[in-house]
């Protein structure tokens, strides 16, 4: 018992191997305008975590003749699926913000890093945006808010650290089980003893 709690220690203690990945760049269609996204970022995650993330956005209305897009926020959300896979849950978020904080013709980019930072952790996670701003063409202007699905970008781990609280229940279950499994085998010495010690003196 002790060696298989030393494992699992060494294990959690253990830096799980990180590299830059580029997300495969994917799209969406909300609110009149096509949203174009790529991520990049080092996962997986070790919970707590505090990570930055490199987000591209491309914004294209839908209407034909256009002569000013542009974007004045943005919002890059970080979701992880429950574990009944019924619902999301938002773990994290970051947003950038300005008027605007860019301008195009047709369509607007903007590439910017976030921050993300939580205690959270979660075996599937994605990254979901919402993008806000307007455009014109000789004729009108409209105003925009495209949110996408909540599992646009991903899935990757945010693996629980020894920092984590679910990870110390989970200890305080092993020791338990530990203690209890030991005072088991004392009881079983203890009484084949006593049985042994019975049959001598007969």
């Amino acid at each position: 018992m002790k060696r298989v709690s030393v494992v699992f220690l060494i294990l959690l203690v253990m830096p799980v191997p990180m590299s830059s990945i580029r997300y495969e760049p994917v799209s969406y269609s909300d609110d009149g305008v096509r949203v174009f996204v790529t991520v990049e970022a080092n996962t997986p995650w070790t919970a707590p975590f505090n990570e930055k993330v490199n987000v591209t956005i491309s914004v294209e209305p839908l209407i034909d003749q256009m002569t000013q897009v542009n974007i004045t926020r943005i919002d890059v959300i970080l979701n992880k699926v429950e574990a009944d896979q019924s619902d999301y849950i938002l773990m994290a978020a970051d947003e950038v913000s300005g008027t605007p904080i860019t301008t195009g013709v047709t369509f607007a980019n903007f590439t910017s890093e976030f921050n993300f930072a939580s205690t959270d952790s979660g075996t599937e996670c994605y990254f979901a945006v919402m993008v806000s701003g307007a455009y014109r063409n000789a004729t009108h202007i409209a105003f925009f808010q495209a949110l996408s699905p909540e599992n646009l970008v991903g899935p990757f781990v945010v693996t629980p650290s020894i920092e984590s609280p679910i990870v110390w229940v989970g200890l305080i279950v092993m020791a338990i089980a530990g203690v209890i499994f030991a005072a088991g085998i004392y009881g079983v010495k203890k009484s084949r003893k006593r049985s042994t010690r019975k049959r001598l003196s007969d």
